[in-house]
């Protein structure tokens, strides 16, 4: 089962809500209840877009999800990296590793080695480096919660390119999902902004 751009860019964004709970283990940083608000109106907000039953679980969504805890994960080791290193190089090894494994699954899958395929692989793979790069530079002047907090712009364009591209409009209950993850999430970004002063 397929999930819709919308739904998987969402549940993707939901990394805000992980970061505060990483920094917490790793660095004892404290969350404020105002964080735990943010956290817990955006996890209402995905429950209303996964509907999670019997009938209706999807994988795809699971790993939609859980993308956004390693997302929130690398937030979080490239704003600890860039306080030593050059985003250059924070984006060569990311993009090095990952290209690794990508390129061990390539091998398995045959519709990968299509002259179209390769061209949008590498249309992705030029403006991911872009955004990686841009993402590596921010996290050193701006803490991990607001710069993500920032990115769910990318929500907005995902529902947007869905609609022009593939002429999908989200269900109402996905809708009020996306809207309560950004509420959520917007919530996360003052507090943790009031937190840093």
């Amino acid at each position: 089962m397929m999930v819709p751009a919308e739904s998987a860019i969402t549940l993707n964004a939901t990394y805000p809500f992980y970061i505060p709970i990483i920094l917490f283990f790793l660095f004892k940083e404290e969350i404020k209840k105002s964080i735990y608000l943010g956290v817990f109106i955006g996890f209402i907000g995905v429950y209303f877009m996964v509907q999670p039953s019997a009938t209706h679980f999807s994988w795809a969504t699971l790993f939609a999800l859980v993308s956004g805890i390693f997302t929130a994960l690398a937030n979080v080791t490239m704003s600890i990296l860039r306080k030593t290193d050059h985003s250059f190089s924070i984006v060569f090894y990311f993009f090095l590793f990952s290209t690794i494994a990508s390129f061990i699954y390539m091998l398995l899958d045959s519709s990968a080695w299509k002259i179209d395929s390769i061209l949008f692989l590498l249309a992705i793979a030029l403006l991911s480096v872009l955004s990686q790069q841009l993402l590596a530079y921010v996290l050193k002047f701006l803490h991990p919660n607001v710069v993500s907090s920032i990115m769910y712009l990318s929500i907005v364009f995902g529902v947007l390119f869905s609609w022009l591209l593939w002429k999908q409009t989200p269900a109402i209950t996905t809708s009020v999902g996306i809207l309560l993850v950004m509420v959520g999430s917007i919530v996360v970004m003052i507090s943790s902004d009031k937190q840093d002063k």
